[in-house]
C-alpha cells in the first residue's frame, strides 16, 4: 500500500526487538522507533533525488528494502546485485548509528549521575564577585550565600535530560533542564554590624582555577563545618552547620535572653503557612519546603531536658510574614536554650545535584580522586521562581577525599569560559592527579612551556597534572588540531609520564616523527599520546585508526612503558598485526585491543574483538 506515492513502511515500521534497556527515559524504544523512521525517510528521500538526477527508476530506490535478492532476479527495475548492495548499505548505515549510540551512552553513563560530598563553608576571597557575600556553600541541589543581613538560598531541581551533539564527530552534550528558586532567609530587626564567622576548620582546602589568567585563580582557601552569627539578636546566636551533604540551622538562646526577639522571613516564597502538625510550610514554584516543628531543649548537668516550643507567624512591616517561636514558660532561664527546627536542606530535593562524575582513581593510602562535570554557577537570581536550562558553561571538577570518605582533602574547579568536561583521572605514587577530557574554551588554564598552549579549534583534549594538595598546576596543556578532539582515558607510569587516549576528527592532530601512524585515517580516529613528566613535550603521539569511526576509550601501561589501548572501531582496515587473535572485523563495530611499544613507533600486537 502507498500513501501520497510513498510506501506506508515509513509510518508503520515495526518496533525493533533489539532495543537495549537504557535507564534514562529519553532512550526508550519508542524514541528509537521514531528516530529510525526519520532516518529512513531522509535516507530514501536523498536516494530518490539522486536517482532522478541519474534518470533511474524511482521504484529501484525502495525495492532493495522490500524485495528479497532472490525475487529481484526477476525484476526489471533493478538487478540483484544492486538490491544486495542497497540492503547492505542501509544495514551498515543503521549499524553505524547504533554503534555510535552505544559509544556515546558508555561515555556519559559509565558512572552514577550524582556526587554526594560533605557540605562545607568557604570564605569569599574573590571567587564570588558580589562583595556582600562573605561565605559560600554549595551542595547537591543547593547553593547558600551568607551575608550580614540574610542567607541567600538557591534550590535547583533537575527535571529531564536533553541530549545535543555539537557536530557529527562530537559526543552529545547532556543538558539538564533545571527548575530553580531563590529564597532569602532574612534576619528581621537584627543587631546592626553583625558578620558571619566560621568555626570547625576542615583539613580540606578549596581551589578555583577559572580561565587562563592566573590572577583569577584562588588556592588554599580553608573550608569550615560551621557558620555562626553571634549576638544576632541580644543574647541569641544563629548557627548553620554541616550535616551530611546538607545544611542545618539552630538558634542558641543564652541565659537571660528573650527568645521573642527572634524574627526571620523567607523572601521569595509564594506562601508561608503552618500545617496541622505545626510544621512550617514554605511554598515555592518548584514545590514545598517543609521545616518540621522545632525541637527545643536544654542540657543541664549533662542531662537533656525537652522544652515545649512551636512556630508562630506574625505580619511584618515589609509585607513579609515574619516567623518566630513560642516557647513554654517552664524552662530554666539560667541555662542556654537550643531551638532546633530540624531542617536538613539536602533532603528538600532528594539529593539531585548539578554534578556528573566520569572518572575515579585511588592512591596507595586509600584516598579517592574524582573528576567530572559541574553545572553549578554563580548566576544571580531574583527572589522567586525561575526556570532555565543549563546548556552553556560547564566546568571540570577535581576532588580528593580522605581514605575514610569523611572529609575533602581538596576540591577544585578547572576550566575556561566555555564547556569543559573531565572524563578520566589517574594518580601517581606521590599523589599528583592527572586529568584528561575535552574543552571548548580558548582560555582553558594552561601552563607556560606546556606541549600546546594555544587552543587548536572546535574542541581540544586537555591534559592537566595537579600537585598533591590540589593547590597548583604542575602542568596543563591542550592537545588537539582544528577539528573535534576528546580525551577519554589516562594512565601514568612510575616516572610520572602520562599516557592518554581518546578520539580525534582533526587531520592535523599533533603527532610525532617516527610514530606508528602519522596520517589521519578518516571519519574519526583513535589516538595514543605519551607526555613527559613535566608536560613540556610529547614522547610520542600517534593516530590509531582506519577509514571508519574509531575511538580509544581506555589505556593502561606496564612497568616497561608499553601502552595498552582499547576502544571501538567501525573500520574494516583498522591496523592489526599478523597472527593476532582476530584480524578482520566481524560486526558493524568491534572492540579493539592494541599494545604499543614504549617509543610509540610500532604495535606489539593489535586485534579486533567481536562477533557478527
Amino acid at each position: 500500500m502507498h500513501r501520497n506515492g510513498k510506501p506506508l513502511f515509513f509510518s508503520h515500521i515495526d518496533r525493533l526487538s533489539f532495543c537495549p534497556s537504557f535507564t534514562n527515559s529519553e532512550w526508550r524504544c519508542d524514541v528509537i522507533h521514531r528516530l529510525l523512521n526519520s532516518i529512513i525517510e531522509v535516507y530514501f528521500t536523498i536516494k530518490v533525488k539522486l536517482m532522478k538526477i541519474a534518470n533511474l527508476s524511482v521504484s529501484s530506490a525502495y525495492v532493495g528494502l522490500y524485495t528479497s535478492p532472490k525475487r529481484l532476479k526477476h525484476s526489471q527495475a533493478v538487478s540483484s546485485d544492486t538490491a544486495t548492495v542497497d540492503i547492505l548499505d542501509f544495514v551498515r548505515f543503521i549499524g553505524w548509528l547504533w554503534w555510535k549510540f552505544a559509544i556515546e551512552r558508555r561515555v556519559h553513563h559509565n558512572m552514577a549521575s550524582n556526587v554526594q560530598l560533605p557540605s562545607y563553608f568557604v570564605p569569599n576571597v574573590g571567587q564570588v564577585k558580589d562583595t556582600r557575600i562573605q561565605f559560600v556553600s554549595r551542595g547537591a541541589g543547593i547553593e547558600a550565600l551568607f551575608t550580614s543581613s540574610e542567607v541567600i538560598f538557591t534550590f535547583s531541581e533537575r527535571t529531564r535530560s536533553i541530549v545535543r551533539a555539537h557536530s557529527t564527530f562530537d559526543l552529545p552534550s547532556r543538558e539538564k533542564e533545571v527548575r530553580s528558586t531563590r529564597l532569602d532567609f532574612r534576619f528581621l530587626n537584627a543587631s546592626p554590624g553583625i558578620h558571619p564567622q566560621a568555626t570547625s576548620e576542615m583539613d580540606s582546602k578549596v581551589h578555583y582555577f577559572k580561565g587562563a589568567n592566573p590572577s583569577n585563580w584562588y588556592t588554599d582557601i580553608p573550608a569550615f563545618l560551621r557558620i555562626f552569627y553571634a549576638e544576632l539578636w541580644p543574647g541569641i546566636n544563629l548557627v548553620f552547620r554541616s550535616e551530611g551533604a546538607g545544611i542545618k540551622y539552630e538558634f542558641i538562646v543564652q541565659p537571660g535572653a528573650n527568645e521573642d526577639f527572634i524574627r526571620f522571613a523567607y523572601a521569595g516564597a509564594e506562601k508561608v503557612s503552618l500545617d496541622e502538625e505545626g510544621n512550617l510550610v514554605v511554598d515555592t514554584a518548584i514545590g514545598a519546603l517543609i521545616d518540621p516543628r522545632p525541637v527545643c531543649y536544654q542540657e543541664i548537668d549533662g542531662q537533656r531536658s525537652d522544652v515545649p516550643g512551636s512556630f508562630i507567624l506574625v505580619p511584618d512591616d515589609d509585607n513579609l510574614l515574619a516567623i518566630g517561636f513560642q516557647i513554654g514558660e517552664s524552662y530554666d532561664r539560667s541555662a542556654p536554650l537550643i531551638i532546633d527546627p530540624g531542617l536538613v536542606y539536602s533532603t528538600y530535593l532528594g539529593g539531585s545535584g548539578n554534578d556528573e562524575p566520569f572518572g575515579i582513581a585511588v592512591d596507595a593510602t586509600g584516598s579517592v580522586y574524582v573528576t567530572g562535570i559541574t553545572t553549578s554557577t554563580d548566576f544571580p537570581l531574583t527572589p522567586g521562581a525561575v526556570q532555565t536550562t543549563f546548556g552553556g558553561d560547564r566546568e571540570v571538577f577535581v576532588t580528593k577525599l580522605n581514605p575514610s570518605g569523611t572529609a575533602l582533602v581538596y576540591s577544585t574547579y578547572l576550566g575556561g569560559s566555555a564547556n569543559d568536561s573531565g572524563q578520566n583521572i589517574a594518580v601517581d605514587a606521590e599523589g599528583n592527579a592527572y586529568i584528561t577530557g575535552r574543552t571548548y574554551s580558548d582560555n582553558f588554564p594552561v601552563t607556560p612551556g606546556a606541549v600546546q598552549t594555544i587552543f587548536g579549534g572546535s574542541s581540544d583534549v586537555f591534559v592537566t597534572k595537579l600537585n598533591p594538595t590540589g593547590s597548583a598546576l604542575v602542568y596543563s596543556t591542550y592537545l588537539g588540531g582544528t577539528g573535534h578532539d576528546y580525551g577519554l582515558g589516562i594512565a601514568v607510569d612510575s616516572a610520572g609520564e602520562a599516557y592518554v587516549t581518546g578520539f580525534t576528527a582533526s587531520a592535523d592532530f599533533p603527532t610525532t616523527t617516527g610514530a606508528f601512524q602519522t596520517v589521519y585515517g578518516g571519519n574519526n580516529d583513535g589516538f595514543a599520546a605519551r607526555l613527559n613528566a613535566t608536560g613540556t613535550s610529547l614522547i610520542y603521539s600517534t593516530f590509531l585508526g582506519g577509514s571508519g569511526g574509531d575511538n580509544g576509550t581506555a589505556i593502561s601501561v606496564d612497568s616497561a612503558g608499553n601502552a595498552y589501548v582499547t576502544g571501538n572501531t567501525a573500520s574494516l582496515n583498522f591496523p592489526t598485526t599478523t597472527g593476532a587473535f582476530q584480524t578482520a572485523r566481524r560486526g558493524t563495530g568491534d572492540v579493539f585491543v592494541t599494545k604499543i611499544n614504549p617509543s610509540g613507533s610500532s604495535l606489539v600486537y593489535s586485534t579486533y574483538l567481536g562477533d557478527p
